[in-house]
C-alpha cells in the first residue's frame, strides 16, 4: 500500500489540512477510528502537530502543502499513534516531560497479533522498528 492509499486527506480551509490514518485498521483494539494530524499553512511557515504512527511514509503527503515554507514539528504527547513518523523529519518539539518517547526506537512488536497483513507487511518492511526522532 502506498502513502496515498493510507492517509485520508482533508482540506478544511485554505490554511489547514487534516490528515487522517485508520487506527482500526492498525490494531483493532483501539477505541478510536481516526488518528487526525493537523497541517496549518501560515503565510511563511507551516506547522505539523504529530505525525502519526510512522508505518506509511508521511513527508511526501506533507511537502505538497508546504509551497516552499519551512515546516515546524510539535508532537503533543509521545504515543506511538502520534511520534511514528517522526523518523522522516530533522527536527521535533515535544514537552520535556515527554522527550524520552521519542529519543528511543519505537518497537512495533506488539502489533503482531491482531493486525491485518498489510500493516504486519509494512512493519516487516522496517524490521518492526520506527527510529527515533533525529533532534
Amino acid at each position: 500500500m502506498s502513502s496515498n492509499g493510507w492517509y485520508e486527506i482533508i482540506q478544511q480551509k485554505d490554511h489547514l489540512v487534516v490528515i487522517r490514518e485508520r487506527l482500526d485498521k492498525i490494531e483493532p483494539h483501539y477505541l478510536t477510528v481516526y488518528d487526525n494530524l493537523y497541517l496549518i499553512r501560515g503565510n511563511k511557515e507551516c506547522l505539523l502537530i504529530d505525525t502519526g504512527c510512522g508505518l506509511f511514509p508521511l513527508k511526501p503527503i506533507i511537502e505538497k502543502f508546504l509551497n516552499g515554507k519551512k515546516l515546524i514539528i510539535i508532537n503533543t504527547h509521545s504515543h506511538f499513534d502520534h511520534v511514528g513518523g517522526n523518523y522522516e523529519f530533522d527536527k521535533v518539539f515535544i514537552h520535556k516531560s515527554e522527550k524520552g518517547g521519542i529519543t528511543a526506537p519505537i518497537n512495533l512488536k506488539y502489533l503482531k497479533k491482531e493486525s491485518s497483513s498489510i500493516i504486519l507487511n509494512q512493519c516487516n518492511k522496517l524490521n518492526w522498528i520506527l527510529p527515533p526522532v533525529k533532534e
